[in-house]
């Protein structure tokens, strides 16, 4: 969301729980849209405050019920723009429960890992890249690929790091030779030595 092109630099935040940039986004959400009428003024209601707090407090803020007037008010995308000013931090949870809410749970679940999928679709010069999320680890999975079409004996499975460069240069080149499987691991720290494996 872009900035306000208002300055409310002079606007007093009488709200002692809430930081003055809060305060002017909150201002700048009311400048946005009528639906936000007067939000910058609920969080100094006595009869709101301790919904905001919470809002403004608990692991999970789009499963917390806004005051009645914004509840009713705002669409769903509206709140989670409010979830955007009020805690910035947890707007991806939040855009995952809009886009679950809205389109369906299966458009924020990842799909399964499909390594015989990715095996068809590759070929001899084509190889399967695993770009991975700390903590995956497909190496179990590709041993037991391997085991199912024959190949355990045939996987060469490589760590690269200082030095390794031409032990997987050999190791690729025996395996353009003989069709063994070659799978090199780390290759982020192997950096150098990229440029050479993209020539192979």
């Amino acid at each position: 969301m872009r900035g306000s092109s208002t300055d409310f630099s002079s606007f007093e935040n009488d709200v002692d729980y809430i930081s003055d940039a809060l305060f002017q986004k909150l201002l700048g959400l009311e400048e946005a849209h009528f639906s936000f009428k007067d939000v910058s003024k609920s969080f100094a209601d006595p009869a709101h405050k301790e919904t905001w707090k919470k809002i403004l407090a608990v692991e999970r803020p789009e499963q917390v019920q806004l005051p009645p007037a914004y509840e009713d008010r705002l669409s769903a995308f509206q709140k989670l723009m409010l979830t955007r000013v009020c805690r910035e931090e947890k707007l991806t949870q939040g855009v995952k429960a809009f886009v679950s809410s809205e389109l369906g749970a299966k458009f924020i679940e990842s799909p399964p890992f499909d390594l015989e999928g990715a095996s068809a679709d590759s070929t001899n010069t084509t190889p399967v890249i695993f770009v991975l999320s700390p903590g995956a680890d497909p190496i179990a999975d590709l041993i037991a690929l391997a085991k199912g079409k024959g190949m355990e004996n045939r996987l060469k499975i490589l760590s690269l790091g200082q030095g390794q460069g031409k032990i997987a240069e050999k190791l690729l080149d025996n395996g353009q030779k003989t069709g063994d499987w070659v799978c090199l691991q780390n290759c982020h720290l192997s950096a150098s030595w990229m440029p050479e494996l993209e020539k192979i």
